[in-house]
């Protein structure tokens, strides 16, 4: 699984038990300082007495465009519900980083959780909607793992909260610069052996550069710290023949941001299947995050794996006579 690298800090773990130890808190609210990479706490709530009024408390700190945690109390008051709110019209970059992080903030904050409850809307805050939720968990405890699995898989894929699944789906929509098009069908043409795409992370725009450049060059100027995808037009010999093949690279370093690595990541699977809808098909996957990872080699052994060789031991044959293999004793003579 994907995740953004972000990651509960002891101050901020000790910040919510303080609070969390007060029988009366009913919810703590926390967001993503985009800017540092770091949650951050953000609002506390009481207990009203009422559960319904309670969720009601939690949905007024939902903003508009605004991602955020409120992990509220659940059924058991030993436990906790993660409520997960996306707005549809968040940014990209931002859903993508919120989805990633999810997981690492219940985890660091070392709690029990009763569940999940993602939602996109601040109206969808409701204590019904979160029984629906609640409801739904309970019944899962009576699954079989198999059975679980696939609702699971069904469920991330219609709402893309999943940070794999956004993948899988294709379900992010990314505008395309006008260069975009024009520089793939040159490719296709011949013209250009390598188009280099771009994620804009403020205006989550794709852009696009073509150009002609060995796999070599390629490597040599790729970015210290912002990821990128390319497509070759990539040409071989292979057993005495000419072999022409589309080649996919997502680069990604290490040293990258973390928001900009989820966005490259969840948006990869859109890019192939642009790639598909302008007839660009049978392309070769390859992914790398430093430039020692690109070379001809790497790639046309990706193309052509290198068959294993046989080490198997082979034993060689006897000469000579052949025998059973079983010592003959004399036979004893009591007549002698």
């Amino acid at each position: 699984m994907h995740t953004s690298g972000i990651a509960v800090t002891q101050e901020l773990a000790k910040a919510f038990h303080d609070v969390a130890d007060d029988e009366n808190t009913l919810f703590v609210k926390f967001s993503i300082d985009l800017k540092d990479d770091k949650f951050v706490m953000l609002d506390v709530g009481k207990k009203t007495g009422d559960r319904t009024k309670d969720f009601e408390e939690a949905g007024k700190l939902l903003e508009p465009k605004t991602p955020s945690f409120i992990i509220i109390r659940g059924e058991d008051a030993a436990r906790w519900v993660c409520i997960f709110y996306v707005p549809d019209n968040s940014p990209v970059k931002n859903k993508m980083v919120f989805a990633s992080s999810s997981s690492a903030l219940k985890t660091g904050l070392g709690v029990k959780f009763e569940t999940e409850f993602p939602i996109s809307a601040a109206e969808d805050c409701t204590y019904p909607e979160y029984q629906k939720v609640f409801a739904t968990t309970n019944e899962d405890n009576i699954l079989t793992w198999q059975e679980r699995d696939a609702k699971a898989t069904r469920y991330e894929s219609h709402t893309g909260f999943d940070e794999v699944k956004v993948s899988a789906i294709m379900g992010i929509p990314i505008p395309a610069a006008e260069t975009v098009e024009p520089d793939l069908k040159s490719l296709q043409a011949g013209s250009v052996n390598c188009v280099e795409l771009i994620l804009n992370p403020e205006t989550e725009v794709l852009g696009s550069k073509s150009y002609n450049s060995t796999v070599s060059d390629l490597s040599a100027n790729l970015p210290a710290k912002e990821p990128r995808y390319f497509l070759l037009q990539y040409k071989m010999d292979f057993e005495g023949k000419s072999e022409d093949h589309k080649v996919f690279i997502y680069y990604c370093p290490m040293s990258c941001i973390p928001k900009q690595k989820m966005f490259y990541s969840s948006s990869k699977a859109t890019i192939l299947k642009l790639l598909t809808q302008l007839g660009i098909e049978k392309v070769v996957n390859l992914e790398a995050d430093t430039p020692a990872e690109i070379t001809d080699q790497v790639i046309q052994n990706e193309i052509h794996p290198p068959k294993a060789e046989d080490t198997s031991f082979a034993k060689p044959k006897a000469g000579g006579r052949k025998t059973t293999g079983r010592r003959t004793m004399p036979k004893f003579n009591a007549n002698k």
